[in-house]
């Protein structure tokens, strides 16, 4: 792409467009194990320095076996370490965003707050991702404590993060509060949160 004038976007257009026709494959058809259809693309999104990629390659974590996630975590844990040692910040940061995905798009709950202390407040998106996730599914203390855990670590997007992290508690609160109306049910999770906040 840097040897390429894309002043009208049409090439950045085409790529984007084949990358998704190519995620669309069923790559369980295409006779390739996991580790050889993940890893390419792992590498092609950590390497791929223009956004072309960004709202494509999350789908790829969807509807996959146990054994699938492992085998794919181990790739990008792998894959960061390399990244980390050899002092590449930014392909390293694209590999922990792409294990952020993995584990929303899979509810892996015990892996969101020590992965959002991971990330920090460095980028945005990848924090509402995984708070998100757990708020779909009524996970509201990891939904919080995703929140709690990045903006304690350093970053650029402190304060925007601080912001959501009101709405959501507001959200959350008001959402308990018709929920809990009955004695018996402040007993429970919801009268923890309810005073908390």
């Amino acid at each position: 792409m840097d040897n390429i004038d894309d002043s009208y976007g049409e090439v950045g257009d085409l790529s984007i467009k084949i990358f998704k026709n190519y995620l669309e494959l069923d790559w369980r058809q295409l006779f390739v194990d996991t580790e050889g259809y993940f890893a390419d693309i792992i590498k092609y999104v950590i390497w791929e320095d223009y956004g072309l990629t960004d709202d494509a390659y999350p789908a790829i974590f969807k509807k996959l076996k146990e054994l699938e996630i492992e085998e794919i975590e181990l790739l990008l844990q792998t894959e960061r370490e390399k990244l980390i040692k050899h002092n590449l910040t930014y392909q390293a940061e694209n590999a922990l965003t792409m294990l952020g995905y993995l584990y929303a798009n899979n509810y892996l709950f015990h892996k969101f707050i020590p992965t959002a202390k991971e990330m920090g407040t460095r980028e945005w998106k990848r924090i509402l991702v995984l708070s998100e996730a757990a708020e779909t599914k009524e996970e509201y203390e990891i939904a919080l404590g995703v929140f709690d855990a990045a903006i304690k670590e350093p970053g650029n997007h402190t304060e925007y993060l601080r912001k959501e992290y009101t709405k959501l508690k507001k959200r959350i609160k008001k959402r308990l509060q018709y929920e809990c109306y009955r004695p018996i049910e402040m007993e429970h999770n919801c009268y923890k949160i309810l005073t908390s906040q």
